[in-house]
């Protein structure tokens, strides 16, 4: 079998080389699709309207596609000392959920005219179990693993641009 393989190159070397070609072609398409099985997604949304300026960060480390660490940085800026009170309420109300959760942390600034919420999720050492009962099921884990195909596609349909590091 293998000696028709060698004489079947040999012979149309041509084809062999365009077949060659389409089959990487077709290779690097699906690998850029997919994307990497490990490594770093960093997905950027930036938002101004009159009343606030919104730039967040989402940084998420993954291994065979899922997610073990979720570092997230969100900037909000305003004139408005209120409008950010609300804001801070808002995101300390929603953090206490999550308080006693171990391997998730919050830490909320307010300076001037910017809160800045920083938040590290190590999804894979959090028990997820705990994660669940407060977040409610979710499509995008499975078999208690986060995935990261979802999380990119979320955070894009909300108008994020996101890029492998």
């Amino acid at each position: 079998m293998l000696d028709r393989i060698k004489e079947f190159i040999k012979k149309n070397k041509l084809l062999t080389a365009v077949i060659l070609i389409i089959v990487i072609g077709i290779l690097i398409i699906i690998k850029i699709k997919i994307g990497p099985i490990n490594g770093k997604l960093v997905c950027t949304y930036k938002s101004n309207t009159n009343t606030m300026n919104n730039s967040f960060t989402y940084e998420m480390d993954f291994k065979f596609k899922n997610v073990t660490k979720l570092k997230t940085k969100e900037l909000i800026s305003s004139n408005d000392q209120e409008l950010l009170k609300t804001y801070k309420e808002s995101i300390e109300e929603i953090s206490k959920k999550y308080k006693a959760l171990k391997y998730y942390d919050v830490k909320i600034n307010q300076k001037d005219k910017e809160l800045i919420v920083n938040t590290i999720i190590y999804y894979d050492k959090i028990d997820m179990k705990d994660y669940l009962s407060i977040e409610g099921e979710k499509t995008y884990i499975k078999n208690n693993k986060f995935k990261r195909k979802w999380l990119k596609k979320i955070y894009e349909k909300n108008g994020a641009i996101c890029t492998y590091k």
